[in-house]
């Protein structure tokens, strides 16, 4: 076998199946977490993964305090700000962003849930976040609520609070 098509075979055969192996590889670093002023996005995202079926992205995030421990009252957003840091920059892969709590029960259905999931992008290099906002006050409940994200079965990043 001549040099050329050994490079060329050592090519196909070994680095471009270790590059598309490592661009599924996504690591992703918090940058910080705990209580949070949100500003609206002002449009609703309909999601069947979550109790009231939709969510409400915000366009901006603030921290107002880094804390584990949550003082449950409407208005309050919680939760962390995080980053993908590798993809290549041009990707973003979809995810569930999940949290499970104490039994939250359902005004109009009445069915209590536990978990709630939707899916949402990741987006490589760019500050992104996960949060929860009491909006309802059947959504107060104390305990233990953990956010998370998660892709293909791993978690990515997680992050327990502690609501009173």
């Amino acid at each position: 076998m001549s040099g050329l098509n050994a490079l060329v075979c050592f090519i196909f055969l070994i680095v471009f199946p270790l590059l598309s192996f490592a661009d599924e590889r996504i690591k992703v670093k918090m940058i910080d977490f705990g209580l949070y002023e949100a500003k609206s996005s002002g449009r609703m995202v309909q999601s069947y993964g979550l109790y009231n079926g939709y969510f409400r992205p915000s366009s901006s995030l603030e921290q107002i305090k880094e804390t584990n421990g949550i003082i449950g009252s409407l208005g309050t957003t919680f939760g962390f700000r995080y980053m993908v840091t590798m993809l290549p920059l041009s990707n973003s892969r979809e995810a569930n962003f999940c949290g499970s709590h104490p039994p939250i029960i359902n005004s109009v259905t009445g069915i209590a849930s536990t978990k709630d999931c939707y899916k949402y992008l990741l987006r490589p290099g760019k500050v992104q976040w996960h949060t929860f906002f009491f909006e309802d006050q059947t959504e107060i409940v104390r305990g233990v609520w953990r956010l998370y994200i998660e892709k293909d079965g791993d978690i990515l990043i997680e992050k327990e609070f502690d609501v009173k």
